[in-house]
């Protein structure tokens, strides 16, 4: 990807990964937690009010709950978001480079003879059977 005519290198697709991974792992452990504080909210009403947790206290757990949710779910689509885009805009900068290339000639005949000499026949190694190995 090319920024300000810097060229910038993504980090491999595995490191990209982790932040993701991450975060649905921290969701699940959220949710877990959630689960567990609303079954103990659910023990606590039904055992008696304690002076330290009320139903407004509950509610509003269980809202700022909701939004967390949402807020990570947000992250993640932002994410895939960002990594989508970025995709989109690698493969078109390389399509595009592809399609302005043009089709390449072929090497000239000159090029490829030079480039593939044979070997220079000395004294020793002649094509004509003189050679030290004609007597075999």
């Amino acid at each position: 990807m090319e920024i300000y005519g810097r060229c910038i290198r993504l980090p491999p697709r595995a490191l990209r990964l982790v932040p993701i991974l991450w975060l649905a792992a921290h969701a699940m452990t959220v949710d877990l937690a959630i689960a567990q504080e609303t079954d103990r909210a659910a023990v606590v009403e039904d055992a008696g009010p304690f002076p330290t947790t009320s139903s407004a206290e509950a509610a509003r757990e269980r809202h700022l709950a909701k939004w967390r949710l949402v807020f990570f779910w947000t992250v993640v689509l932002l994410i895939v978001f960002v990594v989508a885009a970025g995709v989109i805009v690698r493969f078109s900068e390389r399509f595009r480079a592809l399609l302005l290339r043009g089709k390449s000639r072929p090497t000239p005949t000159e090029d490829v003879w030079l480039m593939h000499k044979t070997p220079e026949y000395g004294e020793d190694n002649e094509p004509g059977g003189e050679g030290r190995d004609a007597g075999r």
